[in-house]
C-alpha cells in the first residue's frame, strides 16, 4: 500500500522516491538538518536506531561503515525500529538473511515483512 513505511539501507538513497513510499531514515537526509535544529536531532536518533551511534560520518568512511551497521542489525533492533517508527518491511542486501518473511527478492535485494 501506498501508505507503507521501509527501513531501507539509509546509504543507498533513492528508495523513497522510487518506491513512492516512506522510509525511516536516508544518510542523505542529514544536510537538510542545517536549516532546522529540530530535524537534526530527529535524523540522528533515527540513524542510532540504525546503529550509528559512535559513527564518525565522513566521505571517506562512512559508506562502508553504515553499510557494516546496517547489515549487522539484529531481528530485536529491526522489531523496535518497526515497532517505533511503523515500519512494516526492511530491505537488505543480498547475502544478508534474516528470519523473518521474504515477500521479494531479486539478484541484489530482499525485502522482508517484519509484521509477522
Amino acid at each position: 500500500p501506498i501508505n507503507t513505511v521501509f527501513i531501507s539501507p539509509p546509504y543507498r538513497e533513492g528508495f523513497r522516491i522510487h518506491s513512492r513510499r516512506g522510509v525511516v531514515v536516508e544518510t542523505k537526509e542529514g544536510g537538510s538538518s542545517i536549516h532546522s535544529i529540530g530535524f537534526a536531532f530527529e535524523w540522528w536518533k533515527r540513524m542510532n536506531g540504525l546503529g550509528f551511534k559512535d559513527l564518525t560520518l565522513n566521505a571517506i568512511t562512512s559508506g562502508d561503515e553504515i553499510r557494516k551497521n546496517y547489515h549487522a542489525l539484529s531481528k530485536e533492533n529491526i522489531l523496535s525500529l518497526s515497532h517505533e517508527y511503523g515500519s512494516d518491511y526492511i530491505v537488505t542486501e543480498d547475502p544478508v538473511n534474516l528470519d523473518l518473511r521474504v515477500v521479494y527478492e531479486n539478484n541484489s535485494f530482499k525485502i522482508y515483512s517484519i509484521k509477522q
